[in-house]
């Protein structure tokens, strides 16, 4: 899903949007969990390759900018992106 594909104002946190792909442009958000900032919300990041996730974690520190496409889903109540593979960050 493209971010100009999206209805101004639209709520991706719904099960319509759960487990589709988005083209995803943010700043990485401050704290301890690695997550961005994105259309107004903040989304975890993830990646089940965990030398991918340490590597996006380590290049892109808080207010970093991260482009990639990722996987809309929940995991233990929070909305998260999951990044299955570094041709995936763009």
């Amino acid at each position: 899903v493209r971010p100009d594909a999206l209805p101004a104002g639209a709520n991706l946190r719904t099960d319509a949007y759960k487990g589709r792909i988005f083209r995803v442009e943010g700043r990485v958000a401050p704290g301890p969990r690695f997550a961005i900032e994105y259309r107004g919300e903040t989304y975890d990041l993830w990646s089940p390759d965990r030398a991918l996730f340490d590597r996006l974690r380590a290049a892109h520190p808080a207010g970093a900018t991260l482009r990639f496409y990722g996987e809309l889903g929940v995991f233990r109540d929070r909305w998260q992106f999951v990044i299955q593979d570094a041709s995936w960050v763009k």
